[in-house]
């Protein structure tokens, strides 16, 4: 029972898609072990296995909540006990914000460099966002777990150059 109490407590779409990818890894989930010391968030800069596979699940989420009649309005979230972090992390990540040094309050301007955005979740989840809701890819869900279940990359990277491997049409929209 609390188990299942847990369970129901988590963002369902996120965990979720955390289990597709596990299906498409198979016994290679191994290969996305990470090795951060620093925890997980969207704007947190871990490393770019974490980055990768808590982007995949939280792209999952801003898309959930894009569609989710429930999250339209904030006055609604204690309502049907949405917690804040969810509602409030699913903006940046539609909005890609999480590639600044200062993604909320007042900004500076400053970019993440290219390596702390590739180690930066909320950066990796924006782009898995931006990929699954394109009108300019046909299935970018089916091609996502695709390539995940083809290919096994280790992270962003690996993903992307595994799928214009295996689409190269979409190439320039990626």
């Amino acid at each position: 029972v609390n188990r299942v109490k847990r369970a129901m407590a988590k963002p369902f779409a996120h965990e979720n898609a955390h289990a597709i990818m596990l299906d498409m890894y198979l016994k290679d989930w191994s290969k996305l072990k990470s090795v951060s010391t620093s925890g997980h968030d969207g704007p947190i800069v871990s490393d770019r296995k974490l980055a990768y596979t808590e982007g995949w699940a939280e792209a999952f989420e801003a898309i959930y909540g894009q569609m989710n009649p429930l999250l339209v309005k904030e006055s609604e979230r204690e309502k049907y006990g949405i917690a804040e972090f969810q509602f409030t992390r699913q903006d940046p990540v539609r909005r890609n914000r999480y590639i600044w040094q200062n993604y909320k309050g007042k900004k500076s301007g400053i970019l993440k460099n290219g390596l702390q955005i590739l180690s930066t979740e909320g950066a990796i989840a924006a782009t898995f966002f931006d990929i699954m809701t394109s009108r300019k890819i046909e299935d970018p869900f089916i091609k996502s777990v695709s390539v995940m279940y083809k290919y096994r990359p280790a992270d962003f990277i690996e993903f992307i150059n595994c799928w214009v491997k295996e689409y190269s049409g979409d190439k320039r929209v990626l």
